[in-house]
């Protein structure tokens, strides 16, 4: 496991160097975005109603979320449609690995590397904005379980791209999706909002970062462990999904099909 890591870094790594303008881009529009959503909420708020205070916080650590949480979805999905393309896909699923434990090293690689550029977006919207978040050790394991919601909803979608094989209209759609649950303060939407927050996918990680890195509150033990729950579930309900595509389309033929 740890050679299959090293050697989905190193390529991850190669793709990341060998295309500087797609990282440029990529660094660019995700700040344009965030500008246009910023401006956005600026104008709805109206110019008597000054600073936004920790709202704003909590749209930034939102949006950074969005953008960590986005590779881990259309990673898998994604990466199924580039190998069926190559003719590579039959390939993967003969590596000794198995196709679920590769794709989960690739995105786990892939966000290694990009993780810098994630930082520095998020870096420029602070400076542009002129906020400050508070950050803490506790930050780095809540983060994990949103990532882990985020791959299971990306094997689902990766399970629907082995048995269509083409469905960027729907990669691209599930981001707004991921928006919502990532923005959404649930925590603040009473009983019902709570106990709809628990179980949505990435929502519980997201209210605590919301939490602790807008309003400098504590690491709850209690909230921490429903956050993780919330991860483990949806990572293992995308695997679950996944494997039930993989054995769909082994026995249908249906792996080489473009």
């Amino acid at each position: 496991m740890h050679g299959l890591f090293l050697a989905e870094l190193r390529r991850s790594w190669a793709l990341f160097r060998r295309y500087p303008g797609e990282v440029v881009t990529m660094l660019v529009s995700l700040v344009l975005v965030f500008l246009m959503l910023f401006w956005g909420v600026r104008y709805v708020a109206g110019p008597g109603s000054g600073a936004l205070g920790d709202r704003l916080d909590g749209l930034i650590v939102g949006y950074f979320l969005w953008s960590v949480a986005t590779l881990g979805l259309n990673g898998v999905g994604w990466a199924v449609q580039g190998e069926a393309a190559m003719g590579t896909l039959e390939q993967l699923f003969l590596s000794p690995f198995g196709p679920a434990r590769v794709f989960l090293t690739r995105v786990a690689a892939d966000l290694v590397v990009q993780l810098g550029v994630l930082l520095t977006v998020l870096g420029s919207i602070l400076l542009i904005t002129g906020r400050t978040l508070a950050l803490s050790p506790g930050v780095v394991p809540v983060m994990v379980t949103v990532v882990l919601a985020a791959w299971g909803l990306g094997f689902a979608l990766g399970g629907l791209a082995l048995r269509l094989k083409r469905i960027p209209s729907l990669l691209q759609l599930s981001q707004y999706g991921l928006l919502f649950l990532v923005t959404t303060p649930w925590e603040d939407w009473g009983d019902t909002g709570r106990w709809v927050g628990a179980v949505a996918p990435l929502a519980p990680g997201a209210a605590l970062l919301r939490g602790m890195m807008a309003r400098g509150e504590p690491l709850e033990l209690a909230d921490f462990v429903i956050a993780t729950l919330n991860g483990l579930a949806w990572l293992g309900l995308g695997l679950f999904l996944f494997h039930l595509a993989e054995r769909h389309v082994r026995r249908g033929g249906g792996l080489a099909g473009y």
